[in-house]
């Protein structure tokens, strides 16, 4: 367990789930930040017309990447990035949904 400025233990998972989460983002922020199209041609999706604005959620991805990888030394003393992140990972969803449910994104991409 690491020990946080204030004395108390973090979990040895949070440390691990947080280098995950911090490589998968910087992982996944990189790609996108270099083939913007990459995930559209993958899935067969129609490319965008403005790939710089899907450059710019990775770059966004990353940021959070590096602020997960700073949270697994001490997730207690950085939990503003651990909540931040949280917030993200249950409202995103919750957004899709949303679109789902208004036709926005089909339900398949036939």
């Amino acid at each position: 367990m690491s020990l946080s400025s204030d004395g108390s233990q973090s979990p040895p998972w949070a440390s691990r789930w947080l280098w995950a989460a911090g490589i998968y983002n910087l992982t996944w922020g990189t790609l996108t930040i270099a083939w913007p199209h990459l995930l559209f041609d993958i899935t067969g999706a129609e490319r965008i017309n403005y790939p710089e604005i899907w450059q710019c959620v990775g770059m966004i991805v990353g940021v959070y990447g590096i602020g997960y990888l700073i949270a697994a030394s001490d997730s207690h003393t950085h939990w503003p990035i651990v909540l931040v992140g949280l917030l993200g990972k249950v409202f995103g969803p919750i957004g899709f949904l949303v679109a789902l449910l208004r036709g926005t994104f089909p339900p398949s991409s036939d």
